[in-house]
């Protein structure tokens, strides 16, 4: 989709391929690895249904990345545009 330069017309349409590239679900799963003898069979089976928690963990998470990958945007933006208009300004 991405690469067709197909952009989703809704948020929910975005979180819902977002969230399953994001691997978030994955490190939840990989969290119950250390946990030794207290995870079990049944909590990885439950982590693995993608449970309410894990999904909220997954979209705050999806959105703090769009927020900061926004921010670094902006900001090459705003810089680039002060760059020229000081190279202009220079040019007088």
């Amino acid at each position: 989709m991405r690469d067709e330069g197909y952009i989703p017309r809704t948020v929910n349409e975005h979180l819902q391929v977002s969230l399953r590239t994001g691997a978030c679900h994955l490190l939840a799963c990989a969290s119950f690895v250390g946990m030794d003898d207290i995870a079990t069979k049944d909590s990885f089976d439950w982590v693995s249904t993608m449970p309410k928690i894990v999904k909220a963990l997954c979209i705050i998470l999806r959105l703090l990345d769009d927020l900061q990958t926004y921010e670094v945007i902006i900001i090459s933006q705003t810089l680039s545009v002060k760059k020229k208009l000081s190279n202009h300004i220079s040019n007088f």
